[in-house]
This record gives structure tokens, C-alpha cells and sequence, in this order.
């Protein structure tokens, strides 16, 4: 057999690793104001990073709230 082979097959037996979410610790509410969008760097600031990341989303879509925060629940 192949070794490369064999070691894809050992592989395939192996129990998946879980994905990393890097946003994990956001709260449930949280979401950005421009894209609507939840579990991206955009939707809750709490560092330097995150606000400039915010601010490129409003660049991006022009400064405009597109979705309303009162029916985001």
C-alpha cells in the first residue's frame, strides 16, 4: 500500500477536530449595524481591531444602516 495512502486512511478513522470560533465570546445580541450580519469581526466591538473592522463594513455599505436594530432578535 501507498504510505501516502495508508496515512489518509488512518486519517479518515480519526474523530474530527471541532472548529474554532474566534467570536465565541460575543454576546447572543450582538450583530453590525450595516450588514446585519452576526459572528464576524464587524458585529461587536470591543477591541481597536473590531472598531476599524465596523468602520470598513460602514464604508462598505456606504454609511447606511440597511437593517433596523429593534427587529434583530
Amino acid at each position: 500500500m501507498n504510505p501516502r495512502k495508508h496515512k489518509q486512511a488512518e486519517n479518515a478513522r480519526k474523530p474530527k477536530k471541532e472548529q474554532y470560533n474566534p467570536y465565541a465570546n460575543d454576546p447572543p445580541e450582538a450583530f453590525c449595524p450595516y450588514c446585519g450580519e452576526k459572528g464576524k469581526s464587524c458585529s461587536y466591538v470591543n477591541s481597536l481591531s473590531r472598531a476599524w473592522s465596523r468602520g470598513a463594513c460602514a464604508i462598505k455599505h456606504n454609511n447606511i444602516k440597511i437593517h433596523n436594530t429593534d427587529s434583530m432578535e
